[in-house]
């Protein structure tokens, strides 16, 4: 994000490259919020770190729910997406829930469907 190397970063907040390498992957398992916090602002990010409560095992289990209900009458060809990040520089929002793969159908393939199933129904009572 920053076009900062891993050492430059790693100069900067007193880690090893490989260190920041593996920040940046996910695969430092001792890393502390304020390391990931030095990392993040010497790159330009903010850190959020949240909290809740561990009675709570989803905060948002209803809609996990209607999504999980959504996604099994999807057609073949769709799937859903959750938490997706909207497509702007510096927005932090994201959408609930975005269903890909869908094709708009075009005025020609809506004639050819209706010419399809009008022909389907004439040949189905036994009409010429």
């Amino acid at each position: 994000m920053s076009g900062k190397s891993q050492r430059e970063v790693g100069r900067a907040v007193g880690m090893s490259y490989s260190q920041v390498g593996r920040v940046e992957r996910a695969q430092l398992p001792t890393v502390s919020v304020t390391q990931l916090a030095r990392v993040g602002a010497v790159v330009g990010l903010d850190v959020r770190v949240r909290a809740y409560p561990s009675q709570i095992v989803m905060r948002d289990a209803g809609q996990i729910a209607l999504f999980e209900r959504l996604r099994l009458r999807l057609g073949p060809n769709l799937r859903m997406r959750t938490e997706v990040p909207l497509p702007i520089e510096g927005d932090l929002r994201a959408w609930d829930a975005v269903i890909m793969g869908f094709v708009p159908a075009t005025e020609a393939s809506i004639a050819r469907e209706k010419q399809g199933s009008t022909t389907r129904r004439r040949s189905s009572v036994g009409s010429p």
